[in-house]
């Protein structure tokens, strides 16, 4: 017998981790991708997953006399250089597309296997992670404050069509 637990929350920000350390702080959160998987016959398959959309939102602060320098925001091979004017009064925001094939395939079992409806949705908790550097300076003085948070990844059955993300023998 198939079981295939449904998780229907699909933008969740993600736990951050908060970095506060000598007055410099960090946090990061990030909104759940969204993926379409066509349906298939194959009850386990491995999925090749398109482009991923993250939205973030970086709280940052750091302490006087130091000024925001930079953040530098990395996820799998994609890093996003945000420098000081763009970082904005303690809150910069940032949407972040990651190419396909930057991850491998991800394994699915029970899921849009011949549903011919679709409309189904799985939340892959955590399967990603997003990497965070604050670069604090002022003229004698310099400080990098770290920030991590899981991301997760919302896959949504799209009714017929051929499943060309599928790469199951």
């Amino acid at each position: 017998m198939r079981s295939l637990t449904v998780t229907l929350l699909l933008l969740v920000g993600a736990g951050p981790f908060v970095s506060k350390a000598a007055g410099n702080e960090l946090e990061i959160v990030a909104t759940a991708a969204t993926a379409a998987v066509a349906a298939g016959s194959a009850d386990r398959r491995n999925i090749l997953l398109g482009e991923l959309t993250y939205r973030f939102q970086l709280r940052h602060r750091c302490e006087a006399p130091l000024t925001p320098q930079s953040i530098v925001l990395t996820i799998a091979d994609t890093h996003e250089y945000i420098p000081a004017e763009e970082l904005g009064e303690g809150n910069a925001r940032r949407t972040v597309a990651l190419p396909p094939g930057q991850i491998p395939p991800i394994a699915v079992t029970g899921f849009c296997a011949g549903d011919a409806d679709g409309g189904r949705l799985l939340t892959l908790t955590s399967a990603l992670s997003a990497t965070a550097s604050l670069h604090c300076g002022s003229e004698d003085r310099r400080s990098v404050r770290y920030a991590a948070t899981p991301l997760d990844i919302v896959l949504v059955c799209e009714a017929g069509g051929s499943d060309d993300t599928d790469t199951s023998d």
